[in-house]
């Protein structure tokens, strides 16, 4: 089952990509996705291949998570990989909001989105 905390892969930005779901609603996810990409001044997090949530998404390089880098995904396009532990999910979900001033649900009704 997607839940808020899954990590996974899935297609964002035109390419398949490491993912973190924020928040479910029916059969969409908001998901922030990771880039290799490092050096913008925004909010962001920096998921290393050695730390645990690395090992599980079978990453072989830092992968930053933008708070700005979100998209909004069906369920079933998830490749469900494991948990984000709860450190690491509460800090990309902050991160979320303070780069778009918003909670990640909101992403996922379109009069706010």
């Amino acid at each position: 089952m997607t839940r808020a905390g899954v990590v996974g892969w899935a297609d964002a930005a035109l390419k398949r990509r490491a993912v973190v779901v924020l928040h479910v609603r029916d059969e969409r996810a908001i998901v922030v996705w990771g880039t290799g990409t490092v050096g913008r001044e925004v909010p962001s997090i920096t998921i290393e291949p050695r730390e645990r949530t690395g090992r599980i998404l079978g990453l072989t390089k830092p992968t930053v998570f933008y708070g700005t880098n979100f998209a909004v995904v069906n369920v079933a396009d998830i490749e469900v990989r494991g948990l984000c532990r709860p450190e690491k999910f509460f800090e990309l979900e902050a991160a979320f909001q303070e780069a778009n001033q918003r909670p990640a649900e909101s992403a996922l009704d379109p009069a706010k989105g």
